[in-house]
């Protein structure tokens, strides 16, 4: 047996406490092996050493799963771009029909491969955030397309209760988490620190839009400086004088960055939610209507 033009050999041995492989059966043939592990004498066990490999197999399989989704999520992007430029009414019926396809096969590749935790930090060990936010964006630009095919080829499917506001219901919950956390938001506490404190005292402009994207996070009437104010200040009066003093570290540049990109994605994700629900209503309103025409 030869590989690449060279006698394949193998060597048999094991490895110390120490981790140094010591082999014992050195240089022996393809044929050399498998006698030895197929013979008559049933007392030698083999054990082969593919720790080294292990990891490499790893890379390589997740290299093939992201080169899958990523190609599926291409394809899917070029049949999208196209099918709108058809003024046929069978033609772009079909182009759709081929874009809700392409979508519903990229979405479930998507589905398996998102984590059921996204990262909240940019600090996380071992974890690739800024991939793990990609595939979410590839996962709401897939189920968009979804939700546009199925409005083109019949918009009345929307009626009942439509499987992919789900889908969006589930990401939302799972950015939303992440935002909060982001945000110095977990199980209805708000930590001292929180990145929202933050942007409440540096005045930021869209301190609304980051209070509005936590949802049900925080209270209905939450005002981020006026419990900033209420908890982390130390009051002083002297001469009929009252000084107010407040410490508050700033978040760092990567940790508001990542905060303002979990912001955007749950408000995507919202609003696709809430673009189903739209369309679930109007299909339902106009069979109600439909129902209620009286008949000649």
């Amino acid at each position: 047996m030869k590989m690449s033009g060279r006698p394949v050999s193998i060597t048999v041995g094991a490895r110390d406490k120490a981790g140094r492989l010591m082999p014992f059966l050195a240089e022996l043939t393809t044929e050399e092996f498998v006698k030895l592990a197929l013979g008559s004498r049933t007392e030698v066990v083999i054990n082969l050493d593919w720790g080294r490999l292990v990891p490499l197999i790893a890379s390589e399989f997740e290299k093939l799963r992201t080169r899958d989704i990523n190609d599926a999520f291409h394809a899917l992007w070029i049949v999208w771009v196209d099918a709108p430029t058809y003024e046929d009414a069978a033609v772009r019926r079909h182009k759709f029909l081929e874009v809700s396809s392409r979508a519903i096969d990229a979405l479930a590749k998507l589905q398996s491969s998102v984590p059921t935790r996204i990262p909240a930090l940019p600090t996380t060990l071992g974890q690739d955030i800024e991939a793990c936010l990609d595939l979410c964006s590839q996962y709401l630009a897939t189920l968009m397309c979804c939700i546009q095919a199925k409005r083109e080829v019949e918009s009345g499917s929307f009626s009942g209760n439509p499987i992919f506001k789900k889908y969006a219901e589930w990401m939302e919950g799972l950015l939303l988490d992440a935002y909060a956390r982001s945000m110095g938001v977990q199980n209805g506490w708000i930590s001292d620190s929180a990145h929202i404190f933050v942007l409440a005292v540096d005045e930021d402009p869209e301190v609304k839009l980051y209070v509005d994207a936590l949802g049900d996070r925080v209270p209905v009437d939450f005002d981020p400086w006026v419990e900033f104010v209420r908890r982390s200040t130390s009051r002083r009066e002297r001469n009929r004088e009252i000084t107010i003093q407040a410490r508050l570290e700033r978040t760092d540049s990567a940790h508001a960055a990542l905060a303002l990109r979990l912001r955007e994605m749950v408000r995507w994700a919202r609003g696709l939610r809430e673009l189903v629900d739209a369309m679930s209503a109007h299909s339902n309103g106009s069979e109600i209507a439909e129902s209620e025409r009286p008949i000649k």
